[in-house]
């Protein structure tokens, strides 16, 4: 017999934590003098940090060292853990948790699969990581 299992992503799916990188990185742009707008924020969801400080340097028309580029990944991801931090068990989006227990309660395996290397800690500061049998996230 076969068992069932299911299968959660993090970020839009168990929390929502987009916000916090818009935060994180419309303070890195102010320092390059530019101001990040949703707008711009939203074109580039889903791209590494590498990536994201590329195109706000580009779009900053800021030139930097290597070693402040560096600073300023570090800086950010910085400032996004700081803020994860306020997480709490009421943000879980509605329905993550009765599902999870309903899971459980059939039997049923719960795996989260997620690029972020914050999953774990996300999981715990919602206090939902007891649900998961398995977690494989960016690490």
């Amino acid at each position: 017999m076969k068992q069932a299992a299911a299968l959660f992503d993090l970020d839009g799916v168990i929390v929502e934590t987009a916000h916090f990188h818009y935060i994180a990185w419309k303070a890195i742009a102010q320092q390059l003098n530019f101001d990040l707008t949703p707008a711009h924020n939203e074109a580039l969801k889903g791209v590494s940090r590498v990536a994201f400080l590329q195109q706000l340097i580009s779009w900053s028309g800021a030139t930097i060292s290597s070693d402040t580029f560096e600073h300023y990944l570090e800086e950010k991801n910085k400032h996004y853990l700081e803020l994860i931090q306020q997480l709490n068990p009421a943000d879980a989006l509605p329905g993550v948790v009765d599902t999870l227990r309903l899971l459980k309660e059939n039997k049923i395996g719960i795996a989260l699969g997620s690029a972020s290397k914050n999953a774990r800690s996300i999981l715990e500061r919602l206090a939902i990581t007891s649900f998961f049998d398995a977690i494989i996230d960016g690490n």
